[in-house]
């Protein structure tokens, strides 16, 4: 175990990224090329306007291998008259034009709102399946660890499923939320290991009413299985999850009570353990450099086998903090000052975790 994990005696946090299931899960192109290929398996010799846009679609969005941002390129199709881009645009590509004979009942950019849908539905599809399949025992020196809690954001199950594995109780808090600021209604029972999903799961449903009429909020309920089902109460298959490249600072239910708690669970901790993740998401990141200013006795510790010090939108960090870093082949402004409140691992997940939670 690593000597920051030990002398944090059960207080720390660890944040997890989409880096961090890649062990086990497709993600960036791979994740993209799949759900391509599935894309083009419903889709096969559909005669109406959908096929056709979805053929547009798929040859303007060639070689784009983030999957959120083809997301987004398709569902920003319907925004493009409240698009402030567009008094720059001198004209927007065509659209395929709609037939008499069309017979989906849908078509210009309403389609792609609808192919838009599609492509999310494909990708928990994915992940949902390739989940239980996955081989999770990289997961268990995590999910076993004494921590103040584990933060996500993937919206697979593969923490959920690495601690039924292993034995491990967990919450994350969903089924018991009550609708207001904060995301767990009480604290954590001992030995239940705290699962803050933060971008929601692909296993929630909004079929639980927290309050009734006239001003209704509705709750969740996570099903079983492989998270595809529909909710007991209601027959939903919705996913509560923030997908896309924006959206993430949602107004909406359950959102802020999610990030609120992130930052109750920050203030509880001196370590922080953050695996997978780039940090070019600025409602994650700027809490995080928030903490870390605040109180000198935080540390952080990075695991992620691309890691730049150059590139990476937290070098600010990595100067003030990583003694033992460098950045342009030169020492950190932390080593000269002695200041060693940051460490980074460029290993991967599985190695890190290995290394950083093994007993």
């Amino acid at each position: 175990m690593h000597e920051w994990i030990a002398a944090a005696n059960g207080q720390a946090l660890v944040l997890l990224g989409a880096g961090a299931s890649a062990p086990s899960l497709p993600v960036s192109r791979e994740l993209t090329d799949l759900v391509i290929e599935s894309m083009n398996e419903r889709l096969h010799n559909h005669s109406g306007y959908l096929g056709r846009a979805w053929a547009a679609a798929r040859e303007q969005l060639r070689g784009t291998s983030n999957i959120e941002e083809f997301y987004s390129s398709l569902a920003d199709v319907e925004h493009q008259d409240h698009d402030t881009t567009r008094f720059w645009v001198r004209e927007w590509v065509q659209l395929p034009a709609a037939h008499p004979s069309d017979n989906d009942g849908v078509s210009g950019r309403q389609a792609f709102g609808f192919l838009a849908h599609m492509v999310q539905s494909s990708v928990m599809t994915i992940l949902a399946l390739r989940t239980a399949a996955a081989d999770k025992s990289y997961l268990y020196p995590l999910v076993t660890a004494d921590l103040r809690g584990i933060v996500t954001l993937n919206y697979d199950l593969m923490i959920e499923k690495a601690a039924a594995e292993a034995g491990r109780p967990y919450t994350t808090g969903a089924e018991e939320w009550n609708g207001g600021i904060h995301w767990f209604a009480d604290e954590p029972k001992d030995n239940v290991l705290p699962v803050l999903k933060l971008h929601g799961s692909l296993n929630w449903r909004e079929t639980r009413v927290v309050v009734g009429a006239p001003l209704p909020i509705v709750g969740f309920e996570e099903v079983g299985g492989n998270g595809l089902g529909a909710g007991k109460r209601i027959a939903r298959i919705d996913e509560p999850a923030i997908f896309g490249l924006s959206g993430k600072m949602s107004p909406h239910d359950p959102y802020p009570a999610l990030r609120s708690e992130f930052d109750r669970m920050l203030e509880d901790v001196e370590l922080l353990v953050v695996v997978g993740f780039s940090f070019w998401d600025a409602h994650i990141t700027a809490p995080i450099r928030r903490w870390l200013a605040l109180d000198t006795r935080r540390k952080i510790i990075v695991v992620d086998p691309y890691f730049d010090t150059v590139t990476t939108p937290i070098r600010v960090l990595v100067d003030a903090l990583c003694q033992r870093c460098t950045m342009h082949a030169k020492p950190t402004l932390a080593a000269g000052l002695g200041i060693d409140r940051m460490q980074v691992l460029t290993v991967t997940a599985a190695e890190g975790l290995d290394t950083l939670f093994a007993s």
